[in-house]
């Protein structure tokens, strides 16, 4: 193996960092959410990377005066929101790095080793 400089060592984890990161903005960008609030009131459409695509407000939330129970509901609309990104969002960083550090022992020579002992012991 090629010894390589500190120099192109730090060059290629920068480089590797920004692909991984790119990925993952790229993934939260494509799921889609929505966000039901109020048997309908109002709907939240987002994005996994917090971009807010959408706000519907029915007509009839117009004609409630209870200004407390709005507030509450669309607080509970955007913490719902809030959380359903949360969980995408660990979702997607698990499964990029899963997938990196696959690449990287499939780099290795070690991920052909390790696929195979674990195919050896399933059979």
């Amino acid at each position: 193996m090629e010894k390589q400089s500190v120099k192109d060592l730090i060059k290629k984890m920068s480089e590797a960092k920004d692909d991984f990161n790119s990925k993952i903005v790229e993934k939260l960008k494509s799921e889609k959410i929505e966000v039901n609030i109020g048997a309908g009131f109002f709907i939240i459409k987002a994005n996994a990377y917090s971009d807010i695509q959408e706000v519907f407000i029915d007509d009839e939330v117009f004609q409630i005066k209870d200004k407390e129970m709005l507030q509450d509901m669309i607080k509970s609309g955007i913490n719902e929101l809030n959380d359903r990104i949360g969980t995408i969002y660990n979702k997607v960083v698990n499964e990029q790095s899963t997938e990196k550090l696959n690449d990287i022992l499939k780099e290795s020579g070690f991920g052909v080793e390790i696929e195979k002992s674990v195919n050896k012991k399933e059979k």
